[in-house]
């Protein structure tokens, strides 16, 4: 059973127990059992005891006995109409039914005993569990099936044999452990090592899961802690390359002001030089000549980054200026 108690609310993700980011946390240490699996079926052998199957059904299971008194309505009613269809007849009318029954009474009342819950869907008796603390054993109990018509005598025996076998339902369906009838055994003769198995799978499977739960945790903290480290370094790439872009703009910036100074100065070396050669030619009126000297200088004072100021706004985003 999980030794692990959830108050109010729901967990952060499938296998929580954490609040917040699982990479920011600690895990706990790895899972740990003070009572090895051997112990466990020792002290299971002794909780069960000896378990017989009964030749007859006179003391069932609820589950058993709810199948009984199905069948007995199928059969009255069956026997109320002339020509009953295949699906009104019994289900457990044949010896191989009937032995089936028995032996699934004889786990599920032996079960009980044990303080375990058996369980059971449909009404064939084909959807099989039993309730082991909080884990679910599912198993089947069914005719061996060969594949093809029976050829002979001994394939038609085999028909009438029986398989047990119990279930792991964890990812996909796998056999665990599987018993069967042989020429020289009967399921009968293995139902006490079957009633210790099915508990005792319960704890295994627990185990199973607590440590897949540990592993996928592992797992999961580690890929969280990979992607914060993806994380970090692009944001730390993006920041060098803000900064390398910043550091560009100002150079830039930088070249661009100094050519503006430099067509500045050219500007005004121009005007002198139009004012000092329209003097001496004297081809323009003077007034002409200043009006034109006048806007061009305007223009020179406007494109000079010292005059406007603006060789300053290149120190602006590093806390000068």
């Amino acid at each position: 059973m999980q030794d692990e108690v959830t108050v109010g609310g729901r967990r952060s993700h499938a296998y929580g127990m954490f609040v917040g980011s699982l990479a920011d946390q600690e895990l706990p240490p790895p899972p740990s059992f003070e009572e090895d699996i051997g112990e466990v079926a020792k002290r299971v052998r002794k909780m069960v005891g000896k378990v017989t199957v009964p030749k007859t059904l006179a003391k069932t299971h609820p589950s058993i006995e709810r199948l009984l008194e199905e069948d007995e309505r199928r059969r009255e009613k069956q026997a109320a109409l002339e020509n009953a269809w295949s699906w009104e007849r019994p289900l457990f009318d044949s010896a191989l039914e009937r032995r089936r029954l028995r032996i699934l009474n004889a786990i599920f009342l032996a079960s009980v005993q044990c303080g375990m819950r058996p369980s059971m869907s449909g009404n064939e008796a084909r959807d099989l569990g039993l309730q082991v603390g909080d884990t679910h054993v599912s198993f089947m109990l069914d005719r061996i099936k060969k594949h093809g018509r029976p050829s002979s005598t001994k394939d038609k025996k085999s028909a009438e044999m029986l398989r047990f076998q119990i279930i792991s339902c964890r990812g996909s369906e796998r056999v665990r452990k599987s018993w069967e009838d042989s020429g020289q055994t009967a399921i009968e003769q293995h139902i006490t090592d079957i009633v210790i198995d099915l508990i005792v799978d319960g704890e295994v499977q627990y185990r199973e899961s607590v440590e897949y739960r540990y592993q996928w945790l592992v797992k999961r903290k580690a890929e969280l802690e990979e992607q914060a480290r993806r994380e970090k370094e692009e944001e730390e790439r993006q920041e060098r390359e803000r900064i390398l872009q910043e550091q560009k703009a100002r150079v830039d910036r930088l070249l661009n002001e100094a050519a503006a100074l430099r067509q500045a100065v050219d500007i005004r070396a121009y005007v002198d030089a139009v004012r000092t050669t329209s003097a001496s030619v004297a081809r323009l009126p003077q007034e002409t000549i200043e009006a034109w000297a006048t806007w061009a200088l305007t223009e020179a004072d406007r494109i000079d980054p010292i005059l406007s100021g603006r060789f300053l706004e290149g120190m602006k985003g590093r806390g000068e200026g």
